[in-house]
């Protein structure tokens, strides 16, 4: 899965990197980004042909949910299903993005204990992650909520001694096509979302990016020795 990451880069860095109107926002880069804040992602609008940076709601709530709450469940969209699951099929069908990181996290089981690790590229610049988003519809106010979740495949080789899932990376070459910009087939979009052939940055860091939403900064991203794994 994926249930963290992190974003450093500055806005007008991520635009020219996707090559992308940067759009106007005021979101600052975060070190612990959980699910259920705004997170930066890259859309295609078609009226103008222009990719635009669009900040959305990590957690998708489709367009049908009675209970926004449902978006608690659905962070994450696997790649395997992600084209019969009710509650993605649409959104693959029609609105995919990219998720702006510039790394991520996952945990590895330590008895009772879990030991979280910083996942990038070695270069440590941007990438996209495989997202999809959504509109829905507050039935009282009338307001529309945009939301968005981060596909995920098995593990590749390096990281399967960390976590068994892990978000789909994907590959330049393939922005145009997951975005919509080329016509593309359903079977050459799925056949983007597998693990991730590179090699990628891990090292340890901090338990203190387990506590969600009150814990940011760039000192997470530090690297901790073997003493400071077991605190």
């Amino acid at each position: 899965m994926c249930g963290r990451f992190f974003r450093r880069s500055p806005r007008d860095e991520l635009a020219a990197a996707f090559r992308a109107e940067p759009g106007h926002s005021e979101l600052e880069p975060g070190y612990n980004v959980a699910p259920g804040q705004p997170i930066i992602t890259v859309r295609f609008n078609a009226k103008t042909s222009e990719r635009t940076l669009d900040d959305l709601r990590w957690g998708l709530i489709p367009s049908f949910a009675k209970d926004p709450k449902i978006a608690w469940r659905t962070i994450n969209a696997r790649s395997e299903t992600i084209d019969s699951s009710p509650l993605f099929r649409r959104a693959f069908e029609k609105r995919r993005c990219l998720i702006a990181v510039d790394g991520f996290f996952e945990w590895r089981g330590q008895g009772k204990k879990k030991q979280p690790y910083a996942i990038a590229l070695p270069s440590r610049e941007p990438f996209a992650l495989a997202g999809l988003w959504e509109g829905w519809q507050e039935p009282e106010t009338g307001e529309w909520i945009r939301t968005c979740t981060i596909v995920t495949a098995d593990a590749n080789e390096q990281l399967r001694g960390i976590h068994e899932r892990m978000p789909v990376i994907l590959n330049e070459r393939d922005y145009a096509a997951w975005l919509g910009e080329e016509p593309s087939e359903a079977e050459q979009l799925k056949g983007m979302l597998k693990p991730y052939a590179g090699q990628l940055a891990v090292w340890p860091v901090s338990k203190r990016v387990n506590r969600q939403g009150d814990t940011d900064g760039p000192e997470l991203l530090e690297a901790v020795s073997g003493d400071e794994q077991k605190d």
